[in-house]
């Protein structure tokens, strides 16, 4: 009997031990981020807004007026991230403007602690986006110089790294997404190690 418990707490020590791992926050995406938005060929102006969210709504006071989001995918968004950290910025180009949220996310544990939930709003076609990403800069969400079509780009593991959870060698993959007449299209993707410099 002596000898189980023994190897119950054995069992227990290990796991607490996976699970504070699991819980490292990722270092090392940074240079791949940098070099992104340096190679970026867009004519996006960034604002930061001001918001306010209750359990009904999320609120946007830009300049001197107010914005509300009351639709379904904004409140389903709202109940998976920590309200007290929601960020907002409002996007123009030439002639198209979005609304841009990010939080981080409601409990999170495990690998999911590193992610960051992002919404994208397009007011004038009432388009509305979620999605995750390791990243947390507004700047990987542009609308693009040449086409004018909005583009975000996502960062997640690499699947090197997730089944083999390396902390010493973590691979990020990189998805390259555009917004068209209210639906996504990817792009492409592609795995890099981002070292640090």
């Amino acid at each position: 009997m002596v000898r189980d418990v023994k190897m119950l707490q054995a069992l227990f020590l290990v796991l607490l031990s996976f699970v504070a791992g699991a819980q490292e926050r990722i270092k090392g995406v940074s240079p791949c981020v940098d070099s992104v938005i340096n190679s970026l060929q867009t004519h996006t102006i960034y604002q930061p807004v001001k918001v306010k969210a209750t359990d009904k709504k999320l609120t946007l006071k830009c300049d001197k007026t107010q914005k509300a989001f009351k639709q379904d995918a904004v409140l389903s968004w709202m109940n998976k991230i920590e309200k007290d950290s929601i960020k907002a910025y409002e996007l123009n180009s030439t002639d198209l403007k979005c609304y841009v949220f990010s939080s981080y996310i409601k409990r999170a544990t495990g690998l999911a602690i590193n992610f960051t939930s992002w919404l994208i709003v397009v007011p004038k076609s009432n388009f509305i986006l979620e999605f995750e990403s390791l990243v947390q800069n507004n700047r990987l969400i542009y609308f693009d110089k040449q086409t004018n079509k909005l583009i975000f780009i996502r960062f997640t593991y690499g699947d090197s790294f997730f089944w083999n959870r390396d902390w010493d060698n973590v691979n990020f993959k990189m998805e390259l997404n555009e917004i068209d007449n209210g639906s996504v299209k990817a792009i492409s993707s592609k795995d890099s190690k981002c070292p640090e410099n």
